[in-house]
């Protein structure tokens, strides 16, 4: 039927798709103006972006 290094690869391949899904779901934005202690979304134009953050 199928190879088991087929199988490996498939599992390494949605593994990988997995973990950058996860990592890219983030918000760093978030996160930097947080640590900053600020409110992201009531300064500058509101929106959760990296060019508002580092306004």
């Amino acid at each position: 039927m199928f190879d088991l290094d087929f199988i490996n690869l498939l599992v390494r391949l949605i593994s990988i798709a997995m973990l950058g899904y996860a990592i890219g779901s983030i918000p760093i934005c978030h996160l930097i103006s947080k640590r900053r202690g600020l409110n992201i979304v009531e300064i500058g134009s509101r929106l959760a972006g990296s060019s508002n953050v580092t306004r």
